[in-house]
């Protein structure tokens, strides 16, 4: 701070009385009066960087994505329910199914072109939607998701 006070005297800058910011930031003052001319105006500190709120889009198009139920499964035989019979049935003796992980991912990249969303992270975003971990709200996500085909082997 002594050094601050002593080029803004050179300078015409009104001095320092307290500083509470950090020591980066009076080096940063500090090396501006520096290059400073005497006499000359001082620019104004830069302004910090902004971040910008990362992954709320995305993540909102996620459990968008993870949420869509496209049927009902009995938990018993396995019969496939439509959502009118569903209405009319016990919750309990039911399975919600909910969109594979890669069609979820597709209409996550369908709405945000670009982005580098992954299968895993896809799964790990669905684990934290429905434990309510790392600012997401818990979600009522489907009970059960289809499996993916597997490619057959050439060999």
């Amino acid at each position: 701070m002594q050094e601050y006070n002593r080029l803004a005297k050179i300078r015409n800058v009104p001095p320092l009385k307290g500083w509470k910011g950090s020591r980066v930031k009076l080096f940063e003052l500090v090396s501006i009066l520096r290059t400073v001319r005497p006499g000359a105006e001082v620019p104004p500190p830069p302004a910090p960087l902004q971040r910008r709120s990362r992954g709320t889009p995305i993540r909102a198009a996620l459990v968008e994505a993870l949420m869509v139920i496209t049927h009902y499964v009995e938990r018993d035989t396995g019969k496939v329910v439509s959502f009118s019979e569903a209405k009319n049935r016990d919750r309990k003796t039911l399975l919600s199914v909910g969109l594979p992980y890669v069609e979820c991912l597709a209409r996550v990249r369908e709405k945000h072109p670009g982005c580098k969303t992954t299968l895993g992270a896809l799964r790990i975003a669905a684990l934290r939607a429905r434990n309510g971990l790392d600012g997401f709200q818990v979600f009522q996500l489907p009970q059960k998701r289809p499996h993916r085909k597997s490619k057959p082997h050439v060999s």
